[in-house]
C-alpha cells in the first residue's frame, strides 16, 4: 500500500544562515509565500518587516543592513 502525502500550507524554512562579523544573517521563506531576512548579534535581533519576493533580494537588503550596523 502507498501512502499518500497531503498537501499542506508551505512553513517557514530557512534559506540562508551567514555568518559576516559578529552579526548572522538569516534569510527565510514564509507561510505567507514571501521572503524575510533576520539579523541576530549579541546585542539583541532585528527583522525585516519588509517582504520580499525572491531569496536573493531579501539576501542583498539584507547585507545592505549588515553593512550599516558594522559601521
Amino acid at each position: 500500500m502507498t501512502r499518500r502525502q497531503e498537501k499542506s500550507n508551505p512553513s517557514t524554512r530557512i534559506e540562508k544562515l551567514i555568518s559576516i562579523g559578529s552579526l548572522t544573517l538569516l534569510v527565510y521563506y514564509t507561510a505567507g509565500k514571501c521572503w524575510k531576512y533576520a539579523i541576530a548579534g549579541a546585542n539583541g535581533s532585528y527583522e525585516s518587516e519588509r517582504i520580499f519576493y525572491t531569496a536573493e533580494a531579501a539576501e542583498r537588503e539584507g547585507r545592505r543592513q549588515v553593512e550599516v550596523l558594522l559601521g
